[in-house]
Parts: structure tokens; sequence; C-alpha cells
């Protein structure tokens, strides 16, 4: 006879054939021959010896289960895969059940089976759940306790002093071995006017020590550095300020002073305000917003919207920062005026002239 599976080495012509195991193990196409047990009393299509209860048509594998305290399904468990409660295998007896092991009941079963799913280790009743001890074998923690999901973790030990440089935001026990390292570096001030006129120029200085630090400036959007940069690193800074809008109506100057003599970088923010005199602002500075200038920051190649008023008869004047006159262009007409300066980076201020009346608008040149 030829082997009906050569995919198995245990089944072939002359193995014997094992009960109840859905096989044909002898290859003689009869699957649990000459079994005790292998008759279906109950006419479900299940054998005695896979029928759990073969007086019960109802009952068998293939049976759906019912809440009515019989196996319906065949599989050892009287009334699982109903109803809506889950309950959790208990193996170990302490009460707390396994979260990978849940199954459905019509109700909780008597024994070996719980409601909630706290267990960490269902082997063993002494390791309890959420909350219990543990040792998670770290020295970096201390008090381990089992988490939610049954991880050992500990409370993080380090520096707990948000004043010191090697201050750790998740340390929750303060380090003993190792304790928190104090800058011992005293932080200056910002040193400047604080009150200023609208679209003026004006220095701030650092008065610290500058031994061992490192310094980062920053403005918000009324002030600009000159030269134009988002940052500087020096000691001293020049400023232009425009003026207060709706989004930012003070100036505002942020130093991040950094000791990185301590053996780790301790950090010290200095802020700075700046009040805007608006009782000062002249005829020019009343007509800045009606002049446009695009794009602006530019290379210095521009255009610019002249106003009506001026269309027929206009001068261009270019000042620096510093009020020196950088570049003249008179008996200028037309309603766009094109400019070409070859200038280096930083901010200017641009006078429109007419007969009457004169206009006055800020352009950044970058390189």
């Amino acid at each position: 006879p030829l082997d009906c599976n050569d995919n198995n080495p245990s089944i072939n012509p002359g193995a014997a054939e094992v009960c109840f195991d859905n096989i044909d193990n002898n290859c003689n196409s009869l699957i649990d021959e000459g079994c005790i047990g292998n008759v279906d009393a109950d006419g479900d299509g299940f054998v005695a010896g896979y029928d759990c209860d073969d007086t019960n048509p109802s009952i068998n594998p293939a049976g759906a289960e019912s809440c009515n305290l019989l196996d319906d399904d065949c599989d050892g468990i009287v009334d699982d895969s109903t109803g809506v409660d889950v309950f959790y295998q208990d193996a170990d007896g302490d009460f707390l059940g396994n979260i990978n092991a849940p199954f459905t009941f019509c109700v909780q079963p008597a024994n070996g089976w719980a409601s909630n799913a706290d267990d960490c280790d269902d082997t063993n009743a002494s390791l309890l759940g959420v909350g219990t001890p543990c040792d998670n074998g770290s020295s970096l923690d201390v008090i381990d306790t089992y988490q939610i999901d049954c991880t050992c973790q500990g409370l993080l030990i380090g520096c707990i002093d948000p004043t010191a440089c090697n201050y750790n935001p998740d340390a929750m026990i303060q380090d003993t071995i190792n304790p928190c390292v104090m800058s011992t570096y005293t932080p200056g001030a910002i040193v400047g006017d604080d009150f200023v006129d609208t679209y003026s120029y004006h220095n701030y200085t650092y008065s610290g020590n500058l031994n061992g630090v490192t310094l980062l400036w920053t403005l918000n959007s009324p002030g600009i550095f000159i030269p134009v940069s988002n940052t500087a690193t020096t000691p001293s800074v020049n400023v232009y300020w425009s003026e207060g809008n709706a989004f930012a109506p003070q100036g505002l100057i942020s130093l991040l002073v950094t000791d990185t003599t301590s053996g780790c970088n301790a950090q010290f923010e200095i802020t700075f305000n700046v009040e805007f005199d608006t009782t000062n602002t002249g005829v020019e500075e009343a007509m800045i917003e009606k002049v446009l200038a695009w794009p602006n920051p530019s290379n210095g190649n521009f255009a610019v919207v002249v106003p009506e008023t001026l269309a027929n008869g206009y001068d261009v004047m270019v000042y620096s920062i510093t009020g020196e006159l950088v570049h003249v262009a008179g008996h200028q007409t037309g309603k766009i005026w094109n400019a070409q300066l070859n200038l280096s980076s930083g901010l200017y201020k641009m006078k429109l002239v007419g007969e009457q009346e004169q206009y006055l608008i800020n352009v950044v040149i970058e390189d």
C-alpha cells in the first residue's frame, strides 16, 4: 500500500491507528476504526470519542455555548464564550486574574476565575498585582512596584532641585550619593533703554561676568538685531525697535546665560521689557504703513508702490540705522519705484519726499 501522507512519518500503512484523533493513521481509508466508542449514538455527526455527551445531539465540539450550566461545545468549560461579562483565569488562587487568559461567562465561576486582570504572575500566588513590591534589579531607582502593565518599576533617583544644573525633572527621590550640583555663578542684568521712541535704534549690554559663560539673545516681534539676525551671542547688541502691536504691545529682550564651568550647564534666563513712547510719533512715522515695498527683506532689488499724492514727482533718500544718508535718487515720477541698492545687510529707512508730503518705510537688506 502507498503512504497516504508522506509528509508525516507517523502516518503510513504499517502504523497503528490512534483513536479519536480524526486521522487515518494506517492509510486504509478508515478513520479511528476499531476504537471503542466509535459510535455516534445521538446522530449529531460526532462519535462518542469526540462527543462529550453522546446522548444529546445539541452537545458536541461544534455546539453553540449557552447559559444552561452545560458544556455545550465540549471544550471542558461550562458556560464560557457567552454573555457580556469578562473574567480572567486565576490559576494560582490569589484572587487576581491573568490578563492573557480572558473568558466571557454568564456568571463568574466559583473557583479559578477573577473579575480583575491584575495578576502579574499567575503561577505564583506571592507575586501579586499592581502596586505590590517587586525588584527590578536597578540601582538607579527605589521602591519598586508592579505597574499596570506588570512591569516592575521604581521611583527614579536623581537631583530634584529645579535650580540645580543637574536637575532631573523625572526624578522623584533625591540622590544622596550624587547630590545636586549648584552653580556658583551670579548672573548680571541687561543694561539699556527701557522707554524708547517708536522706530528707534538702541544698544543693550549684559553686565555680568563673561568668564566661562555663553550668551544667547532673542527678541520679540517689534525688534530686530542689527546686523539683521534672529539671535545674537555677543555681550552687547544693537536693536532697532519699530512699534508694539496687538500680539506684542511691548518690546521683550531675552538673554539665556549658560555657566559652562559647573561640571554641567547651569542656565539663567534674564528678561528685559521695553515700553514704547507712542506720544512722540511724527508725521513721517504716521505715514509708514501707507507705503509698500516688495519683497522686503530683499537683496537690495525691490519695488516700492508710490502713494498717489507723490506720483507726479518725489525724491528718494535712504538712511542707515545710524542716520547716515547712503543713497539718493532725485526727481522721480511714476507709481512704482524700482530700487537697485548695493548696500550691506541691515535695516534702512527710506524716505519718499514730495513738495508737501513725505513718507517713510523701513526696508531690510540681506545678502
